[in-house]
């Protein structure tokens, strides 16, 4: 997948808002997808190819555990 099918395939999800926030950010190529160079009230984001999906991680400031979500559809 490249990054602007991710970049569509977060735009298009029907969440929260924070698929479309992710998607606005710039993003940093990693070996596995991107890291999203903005944070969010403290929390870092990372998006990694999970074909035909996307896994969504995030990092809370701190020592919280953090999240890990799939957008898009099998």
């Amino acid at each position: 997948m490249t990054e602007e099918d991710a970049r569509a395939l977060l735009w298009d999800w029907d969440g929260d808002g924070l698929e479309r926030w992710i998607a606005e950010q710039p993003w940093r190529p990693t070996p596995h997808g991107w890291i999203v160079e903005g944070a969010l009230e403290g929390w870092k984001f990372a998006v990694e190819q999970a074909p035909p999906r996307l896994r969504l991680r995030s990092w809370p400031p701190g020592a919280a555990p953090g999240a890990e979500w799939l957008v898009g559809r099998c």
